[in-house]
């Protein structure tokens, strides 16, 4: 499957990298590995997490506080949200097409 990262969900993932490295360079390589991880559980299986808006799910990474929204069109997951799990809940929504 196609995976695509959307341009705001890109900076909420540098956001979180950067905050990590700031704590520890190991703790940035954590959580790097855990997107790419928690990425290739949703691309394997999209339907894994509960829809939480018509074809919109929100996928957990372990060991983070943080949360993959995204959804699936056919052969392309698109990651919509990197988001924080304790930060303004459903900030993400007007992504939503």
């Amino acid at each position: 499957m196609q995976v695509e990262i959307t341009a705001l969900a890109e900076e909420e993932l540098d956001e979180a990298v950067t905050w990590y490295r700031a704590q520890a360079p190991a703790t940035e390589q954590r959580f790097l590995a855990e997107f790419q991880a928690a990425t290739r559980r949703i691309a394997a299986y999209p339907a894994l997490y509960t829809e939480i808006r018509p074809n919109v799910r929100r996928g957990l990474m372990n060991h983070f506080p943080y949360s993959l929204v995204y959804e699936c069109d056919g052969h392309v997951l698109r990651i919509l949200a990197v988001a924080h799990q304790h930060r303004r809940p459903a900030y993400w929504i007007d992504r939503v097409r």
